[in-house]
């Protein structure tokens, strides 16, 4: 069975647990409530929606394409160029924030690691090749790299395997639960979350009417253009018979 996810584990230093402020900061688009989830059923969500979820002095953020993709995918330095980005810091200044993507579909493997306002850490693989590796190894990544020659404890062949077992070590520490194993279900099942979806904005449905206008527009003037060549064709056609008549 897969074991996909794709999520934010923010430490909570303001204690603040209001869904509407997080999103309000955090995102461009409104959102409606939709649903309660397990972390077993948001972990990977859909492209629309986010989950919010509390547990000990973390805030977990179930987002696929909106944050987790501009932190894992969009940055090539330790800056933070992207806005999304620049609103997360600004929003938790003082929190560490650890993005991790685990997607087999995609082998799309990350994980992304910002303290108190300073990007340490990206390293992305897609297709099992280095797309994005910036920063200083962290501990879980040193840790795991002293495991490699150790058969006993775990198994790592590749750069695949080793990216997720470090993303594996950072939820094991941040969450301590252990995604390997089958307790990790129980966790997932015990914590709440309020699953939001995207609301279309007004200026769409006012870009589709302004739209539909401006065809009607272009319509309306493009069969008053036919009207005028066809009155002038006509005169011409007049204007030629008077002058033969005359010539006779």
């Amino acid at each position: 069975m897969k074991n996909d996810f794709s999520f934010l584990i923010i430490e909570n230093t303001e204690n603040i647990k209001n869904d509407a402020v997080i999103l309000g900061d955090l995102y461009s688009s409104d959102y409606k409530l939709v649903k309660e989830s397990t972390l077993k059923d948001c972990k990977l969500p859909e492209d629309d929606q986010i989950s919010i979820g509390y547990y000990k002095n973390q805030i977990i953020l179930c987002d696929r394409m909106e944050l987790v993709n501009v932190i894992l995918e969009n940055s090539f330095d330790l800056t933070f160029e992207e806005e999304e980005e620049q609103r997360l810091v600004n929003f938790f200044p003082l929190s560490e924030i650890l993005t991790v993507a685990h997607i087999e579909d995609y082998n799309f493997y990350g994980y992304s690691l910002i303290k108190k306002g300073v990007k340490k850490r990206i390293k992305l693989l897609v297709d099992s090749s280095n797309y994005v590796d910036i920063g200083a190894p962290l501990e879980e990544e040193i840790y795991n790299n002293q495991l490699k020659d150790d058969e006993s404890k775990v198994v790592i062949n590749n750069e695949q395997q080793f990216v997720q077992q470090v993303i594996f070590t950072f939820l094991k520490n941040k969450l301590d639960i252990d995604f390997n194993e089958t307790d990790s279900f129980e966790f997932m099942n015990d914590i709440i979350f309020n699953t939001y979806e995207a609301i279309a904005s007004d200026n769409s449905f006012n870009d589709i009417n302004q739209d539909t206008s401006h065809s009607k527009l272009v319509t309306h003037n493009t069969s008053g253009n036919w009207i005028t060549y066809i009155f002038i064709l006509v005169l011409l056609l007049i204007l030629s018979c008077f002058l033969l008549l005359l010539n006779k």
